[in-house]
């Protein structure tokens, strides 16, 4: 529980900008978000590319005789100084440490799978993330996310190069902030079929 609650705080000091608003910032929050779920190591999952793991029931492993002797004959191979496993109960010991094996990883699924639902949950804004109160299973609320505020190339070009020309050195600390907001424009028109060549790109930022 104590890695859990660290871990439900990854998500935490992300800014409301760089939330999921709607279709308005979907390119530029992809980018980001993906970056963040990489990190954790939940972006595969997220993608469905990695299996969210059913627990393992001990009786799917134990099914060889009656229970009252599989429970005895449990509990005497988890006693320390129990003597070497014989031949007839060797196989029940390989289900043991196959169903421990199992189970550890069950778990181990479950603490990834909790960390990719709080850490999208931390990066949509309260509407959106009300909208994924109906999903338990991140990888679901993922798909929905997708479906539900993923623009068409076209449309992301309109928005993306509405955003250049609004981004503005008087709008940053910095002239490094301004300069890396263009630059990340810049890739996000890459990814939406749109070449942004250096010279335009220095148009931009002049």
């Amino acid at each position: 529980k104590e890695l859990i609650d660290k871990m439900t705080d990854a998500n935490a000091g992300v800014s409301s900008d760089r939330q999921l608003q709607g279709k308005s910032n979907f390119i530029s929050w992809t980018r980001d978000f993906e970056r963040a779920a990489k990190a954790k190591d939940v972006l595969n999952l997220l993608k469905g590319e990695e299996k969210i793991l059913d627990e393992p029931k001990e009786e799917t492993y134990l099914n060889d005789g009656p229970r009252a002797s599989r429970s005895k004959e449990v509990a005497q191979l988890a006693t320390p100084g129990a003597e070497t496993p014989t031949p007839a109960n060797l196989s029940l010991t390989h289900a043991i440490i196959k169903w421990q094996a199992d189970y550890k990883k069950w778990e181990n699924n479950r603490v990834m799978v909790r960390r990719a639902k709080d850490l999208l949950n931390g990066w949509v804004c309260e509407g959106i993330a009300i909208e994924l109160e109906e999903y338990d299973n991140p990888v679901d609320a993922y798909k929905y996310i997708n479906k539900r505020y993923k623009v068409s190339d076209d449309r992301a070009r309109e928005l993306l190069l509405d955003k250049v020309s609004e981004t503005k050195l008087a709008d940053f600390a910095t002239m490094t902030e301004y300069v890396n907001k263009h630059r990340q424009l810049k890739a996000d028109l890459k990814k939406v079929q749109h070449t942004c060549t250096d010279s335009q790109f220095v148009t931009n930022v002049l």
